[in-house]
Parts: structure tokens; C-alpha cells; sequence
């Protein structure tokens, strides 16, 4: 990527604190978000990320209607972020927003979040990045967990062409080609999510917006895999417990005189269900 790794939103910095306005008097985003949050069918006990949350509006109108949903916000623009913690805090909220470096989500583990939405975030990210960027949103989920996307798809009419045609003088041809030719959908499938499918189309004064569904069919086997790895860490864990148990009873058999046998039952006891652990694994694997 160029030395600034992403483009401001409206293209400029100095526009960036003008940007609620604009989408407000000339976008329907609430729309298109509310219509968001519906596909979301939240419980109020899942773990969310907003990918490239902006200023944050979406992670708000996800939190206001469910308060008990734990949500987190990325993005890469410090401009954005602190419009963002600055409505939050405004609102009393908890939705604590983490910067990024635009290329690597440095999550420490894998599958960790139940959904991931993004709104309007991949039209501004160039092509090779976008693979890239599916394909750790796909690592980070947990098995059977869903992507939901908002962002502009394929034209529907003359129209749209040529509001969109304008609109990518601002964000780039390159990084919108993918977006004009409806090719986002096969990208998020790229990711590794084989199950796509777009819900809904909206034409707007930009263009043509899509929300798109993705999942994983493969989940089952996906949670199979996450089992073992889990697995292999547990066992690994168990076994060297139960090495320090076995010197411990060594060294006091040695000074005891074997005495330690009779006034430690907790210790055999320990040791032997450790045992069988292992061994319960081992069956299991």
C-alpha cells in the first residue's frame, strides 16, 4: 500500500468531521443499517465486531437496541475513531474502538467473535488487500458464526452508473472496480465463507448498495479442528501437572520413608485423576 494506508472518508481529512452530515442529508444510512441490525437476529449475548466502524453509528444503533451485546469497533483513521469514542461517550455507552494498521487484525487467538458486521468499509480498500482482509475476518469467527456486509455491488441501472462512476473519483477506480462488478460476494468466499448470498439491494444518490450474508457450512468441521488444537494445549497442560505431581510424591516418599502415601491421599488422588484425563483424551483423539 502507499505510505497513507487508507483513504479518509470523503477523501480528505478535512472533511472527515463533516461526513455524519453529509451521509444524513444525502444517504439513507440508517436505513440501510437498521435493515443491518434486522439480519443480525441478535440474542443480546453475542460478541460482535464492527470491521472499520467509522464514526460510529452502526456499533450505536447495535447497542442502544441490544445493550447486553458485547461490541467492538476497529478502525484504521484516528480522525474517525475519536468522532466515534466521542459520540459513545456522549451516549453513556461501553463500546470500546481499537485502532488498526489497515492490513494485519492482530487478534491474539482464533474464533473469536460470534458475528462481524461492516458497513461501507471494502469500497475503500485496494483489491489484493481485500482478499487479505476476508480472509482473517474468516479466522477470527467462531465456527457457524456470520459476516454481514454493506457496501456498493454491482450497478442495477443507468442511474446508479453513473453516481457511482462520480463517487469513485473520491475512493479510487481501482479500489471500487471489485464493488462496480459485483464481485464482492466471490471475494468474501475467497475468505474461506463458502455460503454468500446477498440479501437485499438498495439504489442510492451513489449507487447501487448491497448487504450481503456470509457463513460457513463447514463449521462442524472447523469446530472438530478448534477442538483438537484445544485439545493438544489441555493435554499438553495435563501432562506436565501431572509430572510435577509424581516428583513431588518422589521427593516426599524419599524424606518420609514412605509415611506420605498414608497422610496425603489428596495427592494420589490428584495424580490418578490426572491419569485418567489423559487417558480420556487419548481415546477421544
Amino acid at each position: 500500500m502507499s505510505s497513507k494506508p487508507f483513504i479518509s472518508a470523503l477523501g480528505f481529512n478535512g472533511l472527515t468531521k463533516r461526513y455524519d452530515l453529509l451521509l444524513w442529508t444525502t444517504f439513507p444510512e440508517r436505513k440501510i443499517k437498521k435493515a443491518l441490525i434486522e439480519q443480525l437476529q441478535l440474542k443480546g449475548n453475542e460478541t460482535l465486531l464492527d470491521f472499520g466502524c467509522g464514526t460510529g453509528t452502526l456499533a450505536i444503533m447495535i447497542k442502544e437496541q441490544y445493550p447486553t451485546v458485547n461490541i467492538l469497533g476497529i478502525d484504521v483513521d484516528d480522525n474517525v475513531i475519536s468522532i466515534a469514542e466521542h459520540k459513545i461517550k456522549t451516549k453513556g455507552l461501553n463500546i470500546p474502538i481499537k485502532r488498526f494498521d489497515g492490513q494485519n487484525l492482530s487478534f491474539a487467538g482464533h474464533q473469536q467473535f460470534d458475528k462481524i458486521v461492516s458497513s461501507f468499509v471494502f469500497h475503500h480498500i485496494p483489491t489484493a488487500l481485500k482478499r487479505t482482509l476476508f480472509a482473517q475476518l474468516y479466522r477470527i469467527i467462531k465456527p457457524g458464526g456470520e459476516f454481514y456486509v454493506a457496501d456498493f455491488g454491482k450497478l442495477k441501472n443507468f442511474n446508479t452508473k453513473v453516481a457511482f462512476n462520480f463517487f469513485r473519483r473520491v475512493d479510487g477506480k481501482d479500489n471500487t472496480q471489485i464493488n462496480a462488478e459485483g464481485l464482492l460476494p466471490e471475494f468474501i468466499k475467497g475468505g474461506g465463507f463458502d455460503d454468500v448470498q446477498i440479501l437485499s439491494s438498495y439504489n442510492t444518490l451513489f449507487g447501487t448498495v448491497d448487504l450481503i450474508k456470509a457463513t460457513d457450512k463447514q463449521a462442524t468441521l472447523r469446530k472438530i479442528k478448534f477442538a483438537k488444537h484445544q485439545n493438544g494445549h489441555f493435554r499438553m497442560w495435563a501432562t506436565n501437572l501431572r509430572d510435577v505431581v509424581w516428583n513431588s510424591i518422589e521427593e516426599r516418599l524419599e524424606q518420609r520413608n514412605k509415611k506420605f502415601l498414608i497422610c496425603n491421599p489428596i495427592m494420589i488422588f490428584l495424580f490418578l485423576s490426572l491419569m485418567l484425563m489423559l487417558l480420556e483424551i487419548s481415546f477421544t483423539q
